[in-house]
């Protein structure tokens, strides 16, 4: 009993111990993501998440496979992959479709925000524009209205447009005040501190300083250098003791925090400030060796497109040499097409003959039994009621009369019109026991199961019609006592099986049963018999 609970407890801790790496796992390549100390963090972690999303998608998880591909999407972007970065926020775009919930909407949302970042990188801001605009339409929560907000005002700022980006910046600093959202207040007060130097406002060192004390009050030190870095950047060329200073400032935390690009940015700033010419000089050769390196790599990169240019035209002229041969194909196929198309036409041509056909049977028997109903049962029964007013008339002329106005009267009931768009189920049940008298018995089965919307108004009516004659055929001839019709579906295919107890016969493809089989054979259906003296009769119907 104790080795049981130990090895309960053992696969219990085992299970909590994998969930919880898991969720470490995702934590920390999230974090490597969003935040990464340097560029190598990058690759492991857009690994990590593309497997989370193959197998995502494998178990039919689709909210945490987008999830997946949009950390790809923001990772590839920050490695500076920015196409790649679009593929796959335009992926994660098509996987949502058209499904709407909150979590679907917010998924999408992030999507387009990515997406917005990635078009304002390449300068595609009108498209950025446009994608920050429906993620705006959503019902977003006003934090992320607010962030949406500001990335729309850094695009138009790109733009140049610098009214209406602290417009823009002006609703999103709303937004944060009335919420008391710093770390979001701090943010747009940075961004409208730069606009509004470009508008030569006076008040944009306050926007700036005011976004820096927010943020020393918040433990996010990457915030905190992003407002160092726009100080040292608004007294460049005016204040070069300001600019040292926060500039130093920003190198301190980025040092703090091990990020080696902020390191470089922040250096770059001090360097350039530096007032030694040597420093100065340095960075000139720097920038010219820099240059002559980009000028070499983009003369391999045209070395690289000739050869490219190259092995393409070698291979257009090898496709050029396989055309004949290929076209050769193509009429074969072509050929083989041809008599395919017109073997289907042949089968569609009599598939639709077999139904007109049996169409014009439909009318034909409807068209009859009016005319049997309406003139030759109708006098017949008024010549019953003349002979009944004469006295000398005798019994016998009457019965006989009687006698051929019920026969009149079963002839048009046999061929008469029936409903085929309403509920055939009912008409065919009512059918069946129109047959049952005190000596026969009529069972049927499953006949309420049958979707029978399935199939079309001829398959209907033959099915009916066949029943019919079976039925007459058993009340005229077998002397049965029960009847039992049983309906089987299967999909679209449909078995009923007849079955009597009479006195069955010696099977002979009489008129009768040779309509039934005409009329399976206009619906592509089948009918088989059973039946030897003394053994009952029985037959099956098929069709699909």
């Amino acid at each position: 009993m104790k080795t049981k609970l130990f090895l309960f407890l053992f696969f219990v801790c085992s299970f909590f111990m994998s969930a919880q790496k898991n969720t470490d796992s995702t934590l920390f390549y999230y974090y490597s993501i969003t935040r990464p100390s340097q560029k190598a963090d990058l690759p492991a972690a857009i690994n990590f998440f593309r497997r989370m999303k193959e197998s995502s998608l494998k178990a039919g998880d689709t909210l945490n496979a987008i999830y997946a591909i949009r950390m790809i999407s923001v990772g590839t972007y920050t490695d500076g992959e920015v196409f790649e970065s679009e593929q796959q926020a335009v992926e994660g775009l098509e996987l949502i479709g058209s499904q709407s919930s909150e979590a679907y909407d917010q998924a999408r949302m992030g999507l387009y925000t990515q997406l917005g970042m990635i078009y304002r990188n390449i300068a595609d801001y009108d498209q950025a524009v446009e994608i920050y605009q429906k993620a705006l339409t959503f019902n977003t929560s006003p934090e992320e209205k607010t962030r949406i907000l500001n990335n729309l005002a850094n695009v138009y700022k790109s733009k140049g447009a610098y009214a209406t980006s602290k417009d823009y910046l002006l609703q999103a600093l709303q937004l944060a005040t009335t919420r008391n959202d710093s770390a979001n207040r701090a943010l747009v007060l940075d961004n409208l501190g730069e606009v509004q130097q470009h508008l030569n406002e006076p008040e944009a060192i306050q926007s700036l300083h005011k976004a820096l004390r927010i943020r020393k009050q918040l433990s996010n030190l990457k915030s905190r250098y992003t407002s160092y870095m726009s100080l040292a950047e608004y007294h460049s060329g005016t204040n070069p003791d300001s600019t040292v200073y926060y500039a130093q400032q920003a190198y301190n935390v980025s040092d703090s925090m091990n990020n080696a690009p902020y390191k470089k940015d922040a250096l770059a700033i001090l360097i350039k400030n530096n007032p030694d010419a040597r420093v100065n000089e340095y960075i000139r050769l720097s920038d010219s060796i820099s240059a002559a390196l980009q000028n070499e790599e983009n003369k391999y990169a045209y070395r690289k497109w000739n050869t490219a240019e190259a092995e393409k035209r070698a291979e257009i002229a090898r496709i050029e040499s396989e055309s004949e041969r290929n076209m050769k194909l193509l009429y074969q196929w072509i050929g083989i097409l041809v008599i395919v198309i017109a073997l289907l036409l042949f089968l569609v041509f009599r598939l639709r003959h077999k139904r007109d056909r049996a169409r014009e049977v439909y009318n034909t028997e409807t068209r009859i039994s009016k005319k049997v109903h309406d003139e030759v049962a109708n006098d017949v029964y008024h010549l019953m009621t003349q002979l009944q007013q004469q006295q000398e008339a005798s019994d016998t002329t009457l019965d006989s009369l009687e006698v051929l106005y019920q026969k009149t009267r079963d002839i048009s009931r046999e061929i008469s019109a029936i409903s085929l768009d309403e509920d055939f189920g009912s008409e065919l049940k009512d059918l069946l026991e129109s047959y049952r008298t005190a000596r026969v018995n009529i069972i049927s089965r499953n006949l309420s199961a049958v979707n029978w919307d399935q199939y079309s108004r001829e398959k209907k009516l033959t099915v009916y019609r066949v029943l019919q004659e079976l039925m007459t055929n058993m009340k005229k001839h077998s002397e049965a006592g029960l009847v039992a019709v049983q309906f089987a579906q299967q999909g679209k295919k449909l078995t009923v099986t007849y079955f009597d107890n009479g006195k069955g016969s010696t099977l002979e493809a009489g008129n009768g049963l040779r309509n039934t089989e005409n009329r399976m054979e206009n619906i592509n259906g089948s009918i088989s018999f059973e039946t030897s003296p003394g053994n009952g009769f029985k037959a099956t119907l098929e069709m699909k």
